[in-house]
C-alpha cells in the first residue's frame, strides 16, 4: 500500500508540473506579441496549440490513473471504480499516443532523425502503458466479482 501511496503523491506533482506548464503555455499564447506568435507558427505550424491539446490529454490520463491509484487507498485493490478509472486512463494514454503520432507526421519535415525516433519509441512505449493499464482494469474488474463471489460463499 505504501508503493501506491507514493506513486499516488508522484503523479500529483507530475499532475501539477503538466498543468502548470499548460497555463504557462497559454499564457505565452494570449500574451505574446502577434508577430512573435507568428515567428513560432512559422517555424511548426499550429505547434503552440497541439502543444497545449496534446498535454491536456496527457494530464487527463494522468489524472485517471491518479484517482485509481487513490481509489486502491480508500476502497482496496479489487473495486469496480479503480477498475473503471484505469480503463479511461489508459484510453486517454491511448488516444494520446496515437494523437501525438498523427501530430507528428503532419510536423515530419520540421523534425530530425533522432527526434523522430526518440518520439516514435516514447510514443509506442506511452501506448503499451495504456493497454497495460486497460488489462490491469480487466483483472481488477474480474478479482472484484471473484471477491464477492467468495465473501457469499462463505
Amino acid at each position: 500500500m505504501t508503493k501506491f501511496k507514493l506513486l499516488n503523491v508522484a503523479l500529483k506533482i507530475f499532475i501539477s508540473v503538466l498543468l502548470l506548464g499548460i497555463a504557462c503555455q497559454i499564457a505565452i499564447l494570449f500574451l505574446l506579441d502577434p508577430e512573435m506568435l507568428e515567428k513560432i507558427n512559422s517555424k511548426v505550424p499550429g505547434s503552440m496549440y497541439s502543444a497545449i491539446l496534446l498535454t491536456t490529454l496527457l494530464s487527463i490520463g494522468l489524472v485517471q490513473v491518479q484517482l485509481s491509484f487513490a481509489s486502491f487507498g480508500r476502497l482496496g485493490y479489487f473495486n469496480l471504480k479503480s477498475s473503471g478509472y484505469l480503463k479511461t486512463g489508459g484510453l486517454t494514454l491511448i488516444f494520446f499516443s496515437l494523437a501525438s503520432s498523427v501530430h507528428n507526421l503532419f510536423i515530419i519535415s520540421y523534425l530530425s532523425t533522432e527526434s523522430i525516433l526518440l518520439n516514435f519509441i516514447m510514443y509506442s512505449i506511452i501506448l503499451l502503458i495504456g493497454v497495460g493499464l486497460m488489462a490491469v482494469a480487466d483483472i481488477l474488474a474480474k478479482g472484484e466479482i471473484i471477491e464477492r463471489e467468495n465473501s457469499l460463499t462463505i
